[in-house]
């Protein structure tokens, strides 16, 4: 059961960072990439930023 959750949870972070990523090559919300260049300023990788 739960190799199954990992496997949804996968396909919906993969789901979720393409969104993110659409979102901050159009810059549309700017927001997005705002934060995400926040985070990094913070100390958080890329990665971990999306």
């Amino acid at each position: 059961m739960v190799a199954k959750r990992e496997q949804g949870n996968s396909y919906l972070k993969a789901a979720i960072l393409e969104v993110v990523e659409n979102q901050m090559r159009n810059n549309d919300p700017p927001e997005t990439r705002q934060t995400c260049d926040h985070l990094i300023q913070e100390g958080h990788s890329e990665e971990d930023a999306k």
